[in-house]
């Protein structure tokens, strides 16, 4: 008896011994990132169901949210680098001066052999990364979301008190479209006997409706053009972003857009919405189920309806994702991550395949969710997760919008539906989000200031919308020339690769 008790505690030791050596044997990978204070790396589930399926130790450094690229920026300063690190530009100076200054690694020999990152990142955002560095190395691994043109949510009842019928997920005219801001503004649709609404909020001043005009960004130029490919903000041949900023102008100088908007930070002008203030607000379709409810809170009846976009003058609607080759942040690894490349990769990789994807998405059975005759349900704590899920995933699958129709969304179906219509009037953009050097010449840069007042000028109404061809003509002088023929030689570059 006492021999058997002996080996029993000689192989008990053995394996505990074992999964310690395992323990230690396990990569360590040092996270510095920006998410909600929700999210507690020491409680939440998700932490070690990752670190069990990649088989790696994370640590995570989490700087202030409010405060995150200015803690990046002291980060990159200071010489203390994590192994991988949230970038949330290629444009931005942190990450042009990590790649430049040798302090990221070059992906471009590992990243082909992951077959998840190959599958679920969009091709256009590697092309984008690479574009985005002078030597065109791979730096970072894209952040995705779904290509889409938002919409817009229209207070339902309202329309009902002003006599305007609409169908939901639907597109209208521009007409159509200023008829129901001015019937918002002017018609009392709230019913309180007071002049104390407006039609629209957008947080900021800048050019609504660019698709109804045809303004797509970077395409294939008119026949005749002077150039191969030309965005009508540039264009000299064409009144297409003119008029497209005379619609714009005529809705602030008719007072049918929140004044508001001029000095509004960040999110308020949502409250403008929720207050009952405006009857409009850009969105995206997918956050039906944030301010549905909201709304309600302050009017219980009230709900929203959907308008995917304003249709041209032929009666299309399209529009263009305003993410750049489809980036929405990336991680990047920094010196110390050396030779843990494949460990880091792994994990991003694995948070992108079928089961990766479930716990990104869902979290983890049994804390976020059950399972009842084969259905996901989730539990209260979906509701905690879900407020820093959409931070968590380092990587997306750019090609799922279900991804953002959450668990414990009450109307899936709607939600679903609002966000495919956004996809599907979605065309690509040529210029994958690339900035020629011109646009870094002192020239350029010197009118820049003034090319972005006299834009704003125009788009409230103080100058005439003509005033463009103005400003076109200074810009072109200063560096705009030189601007445009980098980017056609860019984007031809990209179709005679994609041609080999």
């Amino acid at each position: 008896m006492k021999k058997t008790l002996c080996f029993l505690l000689m192989v008990a030791l053995a394996l505990t011994g074992a999964s310690a050596l395992a323990e230690e044997e396990r990569t360590t990978i040092e996270i510095f990132m920006q998410i909600q204070t929700e999210f507690d790396p020491d409680t939440s589930p998700i932490v070690p169901a990752l670190e069990e399926a990649c088989g790696v130790n994370l640590e995570f450094i989490l700087p202030p949210i409010n405060s995150y690229e200015e803690q990046l920026n002291l980060m990159v300063a200071s010489g203390d680098y994590p192994d991988l690190v949230q970038f949330m530009s290629t444009g931005a100076a942190n990450f042009q001066d990590s790649a430049e200054n040798g302090i990221l690694l070059p992906l471009d020999d590992y990243i082909e052999n992951y077959p998840n990152l190959q599958a679920y990142i969009d091709p256009a955002s590697w092309t984008a990364m690479r574009s985005a560095v002078s030597d065109g190395k791979l730096y970072g691994v894209p952040r995705n979301s779904v290509m889409r043109t938002d919409g817009w949510f229209v207070r339902d009842d309202w329309l009902e008190n002003v006599g305007i019928e609409l169908e939901d997920c639907s597109t209208v005219s521009k007409q159509e479209f200023y008829d129901m801001l001015y019937a918002f503004t002017y018609n009392d649709p709230d019913g309180n006997g007071v002049d104390d609404t407006y039609g629209l909020a957008t947080g900021s001043v800048n050019l609504l409706f660019p698709g109804a005009f045809d303004v797509l960004g970077w395409q294939e130029a008119p026949e005749g053009s002077e150039y191969a490919y030309m965005s009508a903000q540039y264009d000299r041949n064409s009144s297409a972003y003119v008029d497209a900023l005379a619609y714009t102008a005529k809705l602030w100088m008719d007072g049918l857009i929140d004044p508001n908007d001029i000095t509004n930070e960040g999110n308020a002008y949502r409250d403008r919405f929720y207050e009952g203030t405006v009857g409009v607000v850009r969105t995206f379709g997918g956050w039906l189920n944030t301010y549905e409810p909201a709304l309600q809170e302050n009017f219980p009846d009230a709900k929203v309806k959907y308008i995917v976009g304003i249709e041209n003058d032929e009666g299309e609607c399209v529009g263009t994702s305003t993410l750049g080759g489809n980036i929405y942040g990336f991680v990047s690894l920094m010196s110390p991550a050396a030779g843990k490349e494949d460990a880091i990769l792994g994990l991003l990789d694995y948070m992108l395949s079928d089961e990766g994807w479930s716990l990104v998405c869902d979290g983890v059975e049994g804390w976020t969710y059950t399972v009842e005759n084969g259905e996901k349900v989730p539990t209260e704590a979906f509701t905690d997760f879900s407020v820093y899920r959409n931070d968590l995933s380092l990587v997306r699958r750019y090609n799922d919008p279900g991804y953002f129709v959450l668990l414990n969304n009450a109307d899936y179906d709607r939600s679903w539906q609002y966000i495919q219509a956004a996809c599907d009037i979605t065309v690509s953009t040529l210029d994958m989000g690339y900035v020629p050097q011109a646009a870094q010449s002192n020239d350029y840069m010197d009118y820049a200031t003034e090319f972005s007042v006299a834009l704003n000028d125009i788009l409230i109404g103080n100058q005439p919308a003509d005033t463009w061809y103005t400003v076109l003509n200074d810009w072109y002088e200063f560096g705009g020339e030189a601007y445009v023929q980098e980017m056609n030689d860019y984007i031809a570059s990209l179709n005679e690769g994609a041609q080999e």
